[in-house]
Formats: C-alpha cells, structure tokens, sequence
C-alpha cells in the first residue's frame, strides 16, 4: 500500500541512500539484516549496487506484509522500526531519524483508523464533506486558526509545576522526556508561554542540541552555548541593559541516562551558583530545562510531566468551543470531532491530527 506522498519517498529513499553502513553493507550483511526484520525477499538481488538496490527493496518492502507477532504489519515499517532501533550501528542524523519516526507514525493513524471504519469509506466521507465545506462557506474563506488553539490546551500539571517553582527572580530548573516531536512543537511551546505569563517579563531563548559523542563533562555543556551563541561565559546571556529573563534548553538526543545524570547535575550546580548574585541583583530570572528525547526525565529536578493521553471529552468540549467562535458548522465541527476521537485520545498521533486540522482550515498545505 502506498501510503507516502511522492516526496515523501523521494525524502526517504534519499536517507537511506546516503547512509553510510547501508552504503558499505554486502550482500551477506543485507541478508542478514532482512531476516532480522522476519522479511523474505528472495525476488531481490542483493548483490545490486546501492543506487539500485534501494529502491528495488523499498519497493518491495512497500507492497508486502510480514507476520508481527499475532498480527501482520507493513514490510517497510517493520524495516524503518529495526533499524532506528540499531541507530548505534546506522548513524542516522536527528533530522533524518526524526523524518523516519514521522514516516512510521503516518503508518500507524492510517492504520489504526481502519479500528473505527473502513478506510475508503472514510477517504470518500472526508472528500465529499471537504468539497461541500469549500463550496458552500465562501463567508469562511477568511477563517484563520493558529497553532495557539492547540498549544493552551491542556497541560494542567506541567502549569501547575512551573507556577509552583518558578518565582519573579533566581534560577529554576526542570526536566522532561518523551516524544522529541511532541515535546518541540507542543509542551516546549507552551512552556515558553507560560514562563512569559509567570513571570510578567519578556523572556529571551537559548537552545543547545547535545549528543553522546560530543558531550564528557559539565564544562563542554557551557562551551556548546558559547560557541553558538558568540559570548565569553554563560552570564553574558544577561545583558545589563535589558529586563528580560532568560530561559535555556538543553536537548539531549541520545546520551544514556546514566551518563548525563552526573553531567547535568554538575553542570546546574557550577551555573546557578554563579548566576545567582546577578539574578538578585538584576531582579531576573533564569530557568533551565533539560529535554530528553526518546528518554525519561532526570532524576533530582522538577518534573514537567505530559498526560499519558488526552482526554476525548476535555478535547472534543475545547475544539467545539474554538471551531463554533469561528463560524464553522456544526456538521464540519462534527466531522473534525470524528476525526480526533480516532485516535482514542494517543497523544502524538492526535496532536498530528489536530495540527493537520488546523491546517486545512486555514487554507495551508499540511507536511509530514
């Protein structure tokens, strides 16, 4: 089943493409690694070169299903999850890993849509109602929606745990973990807004991406934000002219727990104590906030927790609510309504669902 756009496996193909081990792998090593994904694919030549045999394989990895446990799955997702989960031997870059993880997810809301009605059925359904919609609303055709809709939504405890620490000077520090794609474009986003609201100040950001093969000790961590951010020490992120507070994160892609723990813990110690006197003397703030993608949070700082999953009642009220003040229909509200409760409120793929909506209503194209 072709369930990616052309550049969407124009995208894909190139990664896999350019990757350096699949570049050198023979044809013992491809063989291998597809009977470790359970795929049988002896209408392949693997002996082909690179540039062919690529394509020969995501062609046939895209038309065939293999057993799964008690279920079958795709071919091509049961390959893409094998071989994000050996990234230590792939060397996949966080933008291609990232692309990667999307391509599964698209898989998994189309596929677990067929849970609730049949998938043409429902293609049909949209279609007809999105024709109808764009005829007959030329009153709507200036109905603007912004991602905001979707950023205050929820989110109680992490509000509830940044109102509980963060104060109008001195420095704070959290942790979370999770999904690098929902923590980027949903919890980091309103975490920003909050601490703006908290504090009644405008609030400058920083950011570092941090990974195993670059990171050793505390003192690399404040070289990072030096180097990107053209600054002799980490305080002159205060300039004393302003009045703004500072918020920092620290993303951490793929360095154990284990091993940042110590690293972090140093590296909070060394900068708050230093920091202090300034925040006091400036009245500001400086809040730190450790992400772990793919990773839990760290131990010994304040938790930013997200919902394990979204409440359908809390997000069908929320979304009415907004969809009914912009002049929408109650029968197109109603099939947006639909369309969240399909995913039994998990939290990445209804949070693509909702961006997706939004999306459309405003009249931009969507990208995976």
């Amino acid at each position: 089943m072709q369930f990616l756009t052309l550049n969407e496996t124009n995208k894909l193909l190139s990664i896999l493409l350019r990757n350096e081990y699949l570049q050198v792998a023979e044809s013992s090593t491809r063989l291998a690694l597809l009977e470790n994904c359970n795929i049988e694919c002896s209408s392949i030549d693997l002996k082909k070169d690179q540039k062919f045999f690529i394509p020969d394989l995501y062609r046939f990895l895209s038309k065939n299903k293999v057993k799964d446990g008690d279920i079958e799955e795709l071919a091509l997702i049961i390959f893409l999850k094998h071989i994000l989960s050996m990234n230590f031997i792939f060397g996949f870059a966080d933008f291609e890993e990232d692309f990667i993880t999307r391509v599964i997810q698209k898989w998994e809301i189309q596929k677990n849509s067929k849970l609730i009605e049949d998938r043409d059925q429902i293609r049909t359904s949209l279609n007809r109602n999105r024709a109808l919609y764009s005829a007959s609303h030329t009153s709507q055709d200036n109905i603007k929606l912004d991602s905001g809709i979707i950023t205050d939504f929820d989110l109680k405890d992490i509000v509830v745990q940044l109102n509980k620490k963060v104060n109008y000077q001195g420095a704070f520090a959290f942790s979370v973990g999770g999904n690098a794609i929902l923590l980027e474009q949903y919890i980091i986003k309103r975490v920003k807004q909050e601490i703006c609201f908290l504090t009644k100040k405008q609030t400058d950001y920083y950011d570092i991406q941090i990974y195993k093969n670059s990171i050793l000790s505390s003192k690399e961590i404040e070289q990072k934000f030096i180097n990107k951010y053209k600054i002799e020490v980490l305080s002159d992120l205060f300039d004393c002219q302003a009045n703004t507070n500072v918020l920092a994160i620290i993303w951490n892609h793929d360095i154990p727990l284990k091993q940042i723990q110590p690293i972090a813990e140093a590296f909070w110690n060394e900068i708050s104590d230093s920091l202090s006197s300034i925040l006091i003397r400036q009245r500001r703030c400086f809040i730190l906030i450790w992400v772990n993608a793919k990773h839990k949070s760290l131990r010994g700082f304040p938790k930013l927790k997200a919902p394990e999953k979204f409440v359908l009642s809390e997000l069908e009220a929320w979304f009415y609510g907004h969809f009914k003040e912009k002049g929408i229909e109650e029968k197109q509200i109603e099939d947006y309504l639909t369309r969240l409760k399909m995913h039994d409120g998990h939290l990445v793929a209804t949070y693509r669902e909702m961006d997706q909506m939004i999306h459309e209503i405003s009249g931009r194209l969507y990208a995976l």
